[in-house]
């Protein structure tokens, strides 16, 4: 159902704004641990984003935000016509504790 793949997309954002709190990692780091989830959750479609893109340049106290987006079309069990042709998001904000570097 779409609260399925709703939650999915937030818990993929969740798990990768969290991946990118820790100390040496890199966008790619992140990418991937929210791409597992979307994988384990069989989420088809799935792209991740990461604002900023450049965790390096990230202060301590800064804010990043990590977003996971899907097609409801791929995605639904049963045909859904509102939800034909639309892409839903979710995203998951944290705030930078240290600084970390980026390959």
């Amino acid at each position: 159902t779409m609260v399925f793949l709703k939650q999915s997309l937030n818990i993929a954002a969740y798990e990768g704004a969290r991946t990118a709190l820790a100390q040496n990692v890199s966008s790619v780091d992140v990418v991937n641990a929210a791409e597992q989830v979307l994988t384990e959750r069989n989420v088809n479609g799935g792209t991740v984003t990461i604002s900023p893109s450049n965790l390096g340049a990230i202060a301590p106290g800064q804010y990043l935000t990590v977003s996971a987006s899907a097609p409801a079309t791929g995605n639904s069990v049963i045909p859904i016509r509102f939800y034909r042709g639309r892409t839903l998001t979710g995203s998951a904000t944290m705030m930078k504790e240290f600084q970390t570097s980026s390959p």
